[in-house]
């Protein structure tokens, strides 16, 4: 992290503004913050790729949340003093073979004793420090910020539409589902980073709504989004975790792209492989020293198969759950073929060219 230098004359005080802050310090030297910060972030897939050239295509100011001064929102019990609001970013990062990926980048800035506590709780969050004539301030990713998390959830419960700086005809757009208020409830839902995304940023609030902020953004509609949607709200599929809104941005009228899924967040204990792997250690255990069977039983779709007693008892409850993967794959695959005029989800008659067709 390197220390950018003060332009004292570029400032009043302090920055009142993104555009402000950067032409105070110099596009160059941020870009080489952004980018070696950007290398060491676990969300950024392209570790091993250089960066040629970074560009900011576009950012969008977060209105402040209902309960929170715009002015001093909370960190603990230190009030942030920023005058500048948290930002997402949108940022083309140009690799050296001339391919563009675009990332989005939630930038926050704050002094004093906030910008103190930011460096002692969440250093990883820093990109660069920068000084002025109000003082030294740090510039990180907002997501480690409580009034961030809650504007992200409360634009979706608004339906809310925000145009984007220095791009009139770009707008985010967040909408809530229709299983959101039932989800949702009416109580405080104090947010979190999770701990176990890779790939991009999970945001969980309380113990119901998870929300997933993508990092790496294509261009489109999301699939999950897509998919979770239609089961969601045309088939009423209970066997899913909920979806429950989503965030986009549509440049000059063209297609939009996902930047935000919302789902109800369900607790478990792990996933379902993990859990086969540790009953297939028992089951070795046990039967280690138990003479193979005679015969093996052969599934079949026809018909009950005879189990032998001995099988089940070693095979403690995989039997039963791989019946109910099964069973409930099966209602996964009736769902999807809902009646429907959606075309992304009409079944399609089988021809003879499908069949034939490699």
């Amino acid at each position: 992290m390197r220390e950018a230098a003060s332009k004292p004359d570029a400032l009043d005080g302090i920055a009142r503004d993104w555009s402000t802050l950067f032409a105070a310090h110099g596009q160059s030297p941020l870009d080489a913050d952004i980018t070696e910060w950007l290398s060491h972030q676990r969300w950024f897939g392209a570790k091993t790729r250089k960066i040629q050239k970074l560009k900011v295509l576009a950012s969008v100011d977060l209105p402040a949340t209902d309960g929170l001064d715009a002015e001093s929102p909370p960190i603990g019990d230190v009030p942030f003093d920023d005058s500048v609001p948290p930002a997402l970013f949108y940022l083309e990062v140009t690799y050296v073979d001339g391919s563009p990926d675009i990332f989005q980048v939630p930038f926050a800035y704050s002094t004093g004793k906030a910008a103190d506590r930011i460096r002692a709780d969440h250093p990883l969050s820093i990109i660069a420090t920068l000084a002025q004539l109000a003082g030294e301030g740090v510039l990180y990713d907002a997501t480690v910020r409580e009034d961030f998390r809650q504007a992200l959830l409360l634009l979706i419960e608004r339906n809310a539409t925000l145009a984007l700086s220095s791009r009139p005809n770009v707008v985010l757009s967040a909408h809530p589902s229709s299983a959101f208020g039932a989800v949702r409830g009416t109580g405080d839902l104090p947010g979190r980073i999770g701990s176990a995304e890779q790939s991009n940023t999970s945001i969980i609030y309380g113990k119901d709504l998870i929300l997933k902020l993508f990092r790496r953004l294509q261009q489109g509609e999301n699939p999950d989004v897509e998919v979770g949607r239609f089961l969601t709200e045309v088939a009423h599929f209970p066997r899913i975790a909920p979806f429950l809104g989503e965030m986009d941005i549509t440049l000059d009228g063209s297609e939009k792209t996902t930047i935000a899924m919302l789902q109800g967040l369900v607790l478990n204990q792990g996933d379902g492989w993990q859990w086969f792997r540790d009953q297939l250690g028992s089951f070795f255990q046990a039967v280690g020293s138990v003479p193979a069977p005679n015969e093996i039983p052969t599934a079949s779709f026809l018909g009950e198969t005879a189990i032998p007693a001995e099988l089940r008892h070693h095979s403690g409850q995989t039997m039963g759950a791989a019946a109910l993967l099964g069973k409930r794959t099966a209602q996964l695959h009736l769902a999807l073929a809902t009646p429907t005029e959606d075309q992304a989800f009409c079944a399609e008659a089988l021809i003879a060219e499908d069949l034939s067709r490699d």
